[in-house]
């Protein structure tokens, strides 16, 4: 069956995201080759039969604990920016530096595990490879179709067209009109396992693990995180090879788990305490029984087919036997002075004066009550008197 991947949604940091992978041979062609040689020739002095491969033991480890985006050349890519000239853009430049300081120090030694970051210029290449050689883990469907679908970090020319949906489709419409392009950041840790000391084969380098992260913070790793699962693979020469891949996870110590309890406290209190303010905690009660609340909201927005000028509204409630509101309000008002505008509609005077109030009976029988409440308006004319005063 095909690996599974699993998808992981995070708010947290990407860079605090720690990898270890665990390499193990488990057979060794060189082993088998070792041991028919001896039988082929047998030693007639009788003495005892070292059986040891000639370049690497079977049941070797090798560990690796990598972060995001943390680049670990391989020895294919030690060789080649290893010369100048193979270096033609900045970052393999930086790769060139890098690897003229391990010979400074002389840190050169054979690893087997190295990663692909994205900017590499072939991390685009990993994106189809098989995470493993076995021929009865095979693809599933779904993973298939997924494969022949556009890879969601390229960026590619995208022109959206009038009628998405078109009868009959294809694969090449369904790939250019129904693909959700999400930006994302991928890496990927591989592992030579060629011949030890041999020139490296591409064919010999095989993606152990997957990660991508994309804008919606949804993390995916391939294989998932399984310290207990081991994953096989094969090289070209029959060599069998497990891995597993687990996430590093760094333990706080007491000192520092408290801290963040006490962290995680005030800020609780402090989103409990503008919650509480936004809110408030003075609530109106609800009315009794067979009693009503009626509020009321309106606005007086203007005046048509009034030929004077500076007008004004002057408005009142009236209210029935049985009603009654709220202390301190103000059943009456005025609003402001508006000239006459000609419209096309006719003469308007515009006021948009919004007014509200809240109303309330005791009772909801019609019979007790004397009717509903009522707002009266009328119309006024501002007019201006201007008195001259002349002394003899």
């Amino acid at each position: 069956m095909a690996l599974v991947t699993a998808r992981h949604i995070s708010h947290d940091p990407v860079s605090n995201l720690k990898i270890k992978v665990q390499l193990k041979r488990i057979t060794s062609t060189t082993v088998l080759g070792n041991i028919a040689e001896t039988f082929a020739n047998p030693t007639s002095t009788g003495q005892e039969i070292e059986l040891m491969p000639r370049q690497e033991e079977a049941g070797s480890t090798e560990e690796a604990t990598v972060s995001w985006q943390e680049k670990v050349l391989s020895q294919r890519e030690i060789q080649l920016y290893g010369d100048l000239i193979n270096c033609n853009t900045v970052r393999e430049r930086h790769y060139h530096d890098i690897i003229e300081g391990m010979r400074e120090r002389n840190e050169f030694h054979h690893r087997r595990i190295y990663t692909c970051v994205e900017e590499d210029p072939a991390v685009g290449d990993k994106e189809n490879m098989p995470l493993t050689t076995r021929t009865s883990q095979a693809l599933s469907y779904l993973e298939h179709k997924i494969r022949q679908a556009r890879p969601a970090g390229r960026k590619q020319n995208y022109t959206p067209l009038q009628h998405p949906v078109q009868v009959p489709s294809s694969d090449v419409n369904r790939k250019s009109n129904h693909v959700q392009l999400v930006a994302a950041q991928r890496m990927y840790i591989m592992a030579d396992i060629g011949r030890p000391r041999g020139l490296p084969r591409p064919e010999d380098e095989v993606v152990l693990c997957a990660v991508t992260m994309d804008t919606n913070h949804v993390l995916s790793i391939t294989p998932p995180f399984d310290s207990t699962k081991a994953h096989s693979i094969e090289n070209s020469d029959g060599d069998v090879w497990e891995y597993t891949v687990e996430q590093v996870v760094q333990e706080i110590s007491d000192k520092d788990q408290i801290r963040e309890q006490e962290v995680m406290e005030e800020l609780f209190a402090r989103h409990s305490s503008l919650l509480h303010n936004m809110v408030g905690s003075v609530f109106t009660d609800p009315p009794q029984e067979g009693a009503e609340r009626v509020h009321v909201f309106g606005e007086i927005a203007r005046a048509i087919g009034f030929e004077a000028d500076n007008l004004f509204v002057n408005y009142s409630f009236d209210l029935p036997l049985g009603w009654c509101v709220e202390e301190e309000v103000e059943m009456r008002g005025l609003t402001q002075r508006s000239h006459v505008r000609e419209t096309k509609s006719g003469q308007i005077a515009h006021f948009n004066h919004p007014f509200e109030m809240t109303l309330f009976n005791s009772t909801s029988k019609e019979e007790e009550i004397g009717g509903r409440p009522r707002l009266f308006v009328e119309v006024c004319r501002f007019k201006i008197r201007i008195i001259f005063e002349q002394n003899i």
